[in-house]
């Protein structure tokens, strides 16, 4: 009994690993497609091109409302200038609304890796509850990234 119940164990283990790590690979995959050309595949930018997001985006996720604002602004994008860590950025993140509600889940949640903050995994249906029938601008999704660093959900 015990070495079917082992056997067993094994031969599921093997049929689910390789989905778990294809799972793994997507954000990472989404990320290095569709964001690391700004932000790099370190999540450190480029200085006074591209902001960081490693040690940022965590720190926005801690919050109901910075959650969503990290779902908005991926579907959406953003233009605007903003500061971080006293440099100022002035430009555009393009929307990423064509991709799937579980693909932008995935590289948000490889996004968190950066971070040192542990934070709940982000869920397609958290990307899916952010999608509206008529899309944000670029520019209505600054002023919500405004209100929210000025509430301080947002680090400087």
């Amino acid at each position: 009994m015990r070495y079917w119940l082992a056997a067993w164990i094994a031969v599921v283990g093997l049929a689910v690993l390789p989905q778990l790590s294809r799972a793994a690979d997507q954000g990472a995959d989404t990320f290095n497609t569709y964001c690391a050309m700004c932000h790099q595949v370190t999540g450190l930018g480029l200085p006074g091109q591209f902001p960081r997001i490693a040690g940022r985006a965590d720190q926005i996720a801690r919050s109901a409302k910075g959650r969503e604002y990290l779902c908005t602004l991926v579907l959406y994008g953003m233009t605007g200038k903003v500061t971080i860590d006293g440099n100022s950025f002035v430009g555009v993140m393009a929307p990423l609304g064509q991709l799937s509600d579980q693909d932008l889940a995935a590289a948000l949640n490889h996004v968190m890796q950066f971070g040192k903050t542990k934070v709940r995994p982000f869920t397609a249906a958290e990307v899916k509850a952010q999608r509206r029938p008529t899309p944000l601008s670029l520019t209505e999704v600054y002023e919500i990234r405004s209100q929210l660093q000025t509430a301080g959900a947002i680090p400087p």
